[in-house]
């Protein structure tokens, strides 16, 4: 019986949009993102802009925010699963998502030990045992079909999400395709 859904961020539940940045956020955004070695102030600077970096960087998909509003009305928990770094993370609460979840629900790759990411095995088991769930009341999306692939090896049920696709209905039709399942 599926009790979580999982979103990853990055093509379900927003868009990136680097037009949106000037060329210096472009450059420190590669800093941050490839962990170049930098010089003290550029790590200041860099340090200090990255938040509003991606606040401006990650462009919310409003009708999957929805989606999201409507299973948690619906009684499931939500969770993120996300390869990211930890930026990410002030950008999930000003988006207002973080008002839905557990901390323990907030699974990034960059909070797992080092080389662990989707769609290795251990990304997954990870979040599992970080959430204290089994595989089969998980249900997650992602755009990356090879994501999808490697999670339902273990168990987990998927949704590849595409653009044109009403995600809440897709996730309401998958969870009552998994009931019959198991009835």
């Amino acid at each position: 019986m599926i009790k979580i859904i999982a979103f990853d961020i990055g093509g379900v539940l927003a868009y990136l949009d680097k037009q949106q940045l000037t060329n210096h956020e472009k450059l420190l955004l590669q800093f941050y993102l490839n962990k170049e070695k930098m010089d003290f102030e550029l790590e200041q600077e860099v340090t200090e802009k990255i938040d509003s970096i991606y606040q401006k960087l990650y462009i919310p998909i409003e009708k999957n925010f929805q989606a999201l509003e409507s299973i948690v009305k619906s009684g499931y928990l939500p969770s993120i699963w996300t390869n990211n770094r930890p930026a990410i993370t002030a950008w999930i609460e000003s988006s207002g998502i973080g008002k839905y979840l557990l901390p323990q629900f907030l699974c990034n790759s960059c909070n797992m030990p080092s080389g662990v990411n989707k769609p290795k095995p251990m990304f997954y088991i990870h979040a599992l045992r970080q959430m204290g769930t089994l595989s089969n009341q998980v249900l997650f999306i992602d755009d990356n079909k090879k994501n999808i692939i490697e999670g339902e090896k273990l168990g987990i049920s998927g949704i590849q999400y595409q653009t044109e696709q009403n995600l809440e209905e897709e996730i309401k039709q998958k969870i009552k395709q998994l009931e019959r399942k198991y009835l």
